[in-house]
C-alpha cells in the first residue's frame, strides 16, 4: 500500500492528531512490514498533516512534551474565548479559533517529531523559515521526569507501539538516565534543545519562553506572547486568563472530567496522583525522585551537554534580569 494511500486515513482530520482508534488501525495495516516501517508511516503520516498546518500559520508553537505547553495553550484559548465571544465548547480548539474568526492568528502547536522525519530535516531555521516561533523550553530534568509518568500511567499501547522503548517497565532512573537498548530521555531532550540553540540567530521572528520564568511570572509571559503573536491584550484580559488556567482550576477540572472529555484531558486513573495531566507544576520537583548521587549525575550531564543559552545549571535557579531568551 503506497503512502499517498495510506494518507487517506488523515481526510477530513488535519485539525487533530491521530485518536486512538485510528493508531490501531495503523498497526493493523502496518502490521506485515517491520516496526521500523511502521514506524516510518506513522511519521510519515502525521508530518503529510503537520506540514499543510505549518503552511497555514500566522505562528508556530513547538515544544518538547512535557514543557508546559497545555498550560499556556489553555490560557490562549481562554483569552480568544472572551475577546471574541466564543462558545464554552470550543474552549480546547485552539487552533480551530482562526475558522471562527479571520481575526484570530492560526496557531499551530507541534513537538515537531513527526516534521522533522517527514521533511528528513534537523535544523529548525530551515524547518520554520519565515515563520513566527514561540519556543517554549523546560530544565530537560523536569521534563524527563514528568514524561516519565506520562509515558507510565498516560499513553496509550497503540501510541507506545511506535516508540523506540516500546511498552518497556523501566524505573524512573532507567528511563531518564538510560537502560540497555535505550538512551535516556534527558540525552534526547539536550540534543533537541541544543539544536534549537544553534538556530536561534538563524530566525527572524522567534520568542523562547521558560516554563520556569512562565511559573514565575504567567501574567507577564502570557502578555509578550499574545503580543508577539499579534494579539496584545489588556491587563484585565491577562488576569481572567491567568486565574482560569491556575494550577488548582485545572487540576479540579482534571478531575471533575467524565468519559466524554478527551483523554488527555483526564488523568489516567482518578486514583493516581502522578497519572494526573496537570501533574504537579512545579520548578525543579525532579529532585525529588533521584538519589543525590544521581542528582550529581544529572546535573554534569546537563552542565557539560546543553546549550547555556537557555539558562540551565547545576540547579534551577531564576535570572536576575528578566529572565528567557528573545529574539
Amino acid at each position: 500500500m503506497g503512502f499517498t494511500n495510506i494518507a487517506l486515513l488523515s481526510t477530513g482530520i488535519d485539525e487533530m492528531s491521530l485518536g486512538k482508534w485510528k493508531r490501531r488501525s495503523l498497526i493493523a495495516l502496518s502490521y506485515p512490514l517491520s516496526k521500523k516501517r511502521a514506524k516510518h508511516l506513522h511519521h510519515w503520516i502525521e508530518g503529510y498533516r503537520a506540514v499543510r498546518r505549518l503552511r497555514r500559520a500566522d505562528a508556530v508553537f513547538v515544544s518538547l512534551p512535557k514543557s508546559g505547553r497545555t498550560w499556556l495553550r489553555v490560557m490562549l484559548c481562554r483569552f480568544y474565548q472572551q475577546r471574541f465571544g466564543l462558545p464554552e465548547d470550543a474552549l480546547e480548539d485552539l487552533e480551530g479559533y482562526h475558522s471562527r474568526d479571520a481575526a484570530i492568528p492560526y496557531l499551530f502547536f507541534t513537538h515537531e517529531d513527526h516534521l522533522r522525519h517527514y521533511l528528513n530535516q534537523t535544523d529548525p531555521a530551515e524547518i520554520y523559515a519565515g515563520k513566527k516561533v514561540v519556543l517554549l523550553v523546560r530544565d530537560p530534568r523536569d521534563g524527563a521526569v514528568s514524561m516519565y509518568f506520562q509515558w507510565k500511567y498516560r499513553t496509550a499501547k497503540s501510541k507506545k507501539y511506535f516508540f523506540n522503548h516500546g511498552d518497556r517497565d523501566f524505573s524512573i532512573e532507567e528511563f531518564v538516565l538510560g537502560a540497555p537498548g535505550h538512551r535516556g530521555t534527558i540525552h534526547r531532550r539536550i540534543n533537541i534543545l541544543n539544536r534549537w540553540g544553534q538556530a536561534t540567530e538563524r530566525l527572524s521572528e522567534m520568542l523562547v519562553v521558560r516554563y520556569e520564568d512562565l511559573r514565575r511570572d504567567p501574567a507577564e509571559w502570557l502578555a509578550r506572547v499574545l503580543a508577539f503573536v499579534g494579539t496584545p491584550a489588556t491587563d484585565e484580559e491577562i488576569a481572567d486568563a491567568v486565574t482560569f488556567a491556575s494550577f488548582e482550576n485545572m487540576r479540579a477540572r482534571e478531575a471533575a472530567a467524565d468519559s466524554g472529555v478527551p483523554n488527555r484531558l483526564r488523568p489516567g486513573s482518578s486514583n493516581v496522583a502522578e497519572s494526573y495531566k496537570t501533574r504537579r507544576g512545579t520548578v525543579g520537583g525532579f529532585k525529588d525522585y533521584f538519589e543525590k548521587k544521581k542528582l550529581r549525575r544529572l546535573d554534569a550531564i546537563v552542565t557539560a551537554r546543553l546549550d547555556p543559552i537557555f539558562g540551565y545549571g547545576n540547579a534551577i535557579r531564576e535570572r536576575a534580569n528578566d529572565g528567557g531568551v528573545e529574539n
